[in-house]
C-alpha cells in the first residue's frame, strides 16, 4: 500500500493527497508589527478549478493583477489568456503607466 500526505483543502474542507493540491499566497501581510506574509492557502482539485475560472472572468475583465505566490490556476489562465507577469523591476509601460506586479498581454513585453 503506497502511503502519502494527506492535506486538507482550505475552501471546502475536503482532505486530499498532497500531490493533488494547489496552492497560492497573497500579497499583504498577517502581521504588521512585525510584518508577516500570509500564509500559503492550500486547495483541492475542484476548488482550484473553480479559482481558474473565477481568473479567467478577472483576465477577462480587463483586471490583470495575481497573487504573490502563483498557483497552478492562475498560471494556467493566465497563459490561455495570452498574458505574462511582470515583476516590480520592470520599465514597461502600459495602459499610460510603468507596469509591476500585473500582467500584461504578451505583445507588449520587449
Amino acid at each position: 500500500m503506497k502511503k502519502y500526505i494527506a492535506n486538507q483543502c482550505e475552501h471546502c474542507g475536503i482532505f486530499c493527497k498532497y500531490e493533488e493540491m494547489d496552492s497560492y499566497t497573497p500579497y499583504g501581510c498577517s502581521s504588521y508589527d512585525p510584518p508577516e506574509p500570509y500564509d500559503p492557502t492550500s486547495v483541492c482539485k475542484k476548488c482550484s478549478q473553480k479559482i481558474y475560472k473565477e481568473y479567467k472572468k478577472q483576465f477577462a475583465a480587463g483586471n490583470f493583477r495575481g497573487d504573490w505566490c502563483k498557483s497552478r490556476a492562475e498560471m494556467r489562465a493566465a497563459k490561455e489568456a495570452g498574458l505574462v507577469w511582470i515583476g516590480n523591476n520592470s520599465n514597461i509601460k502600459y495602459k499610460g503607466k510603468r507596469a509591476f506586479n500585473e500582467y500584461i498581454p504578451k505583445e507588449v513585453k520587449p
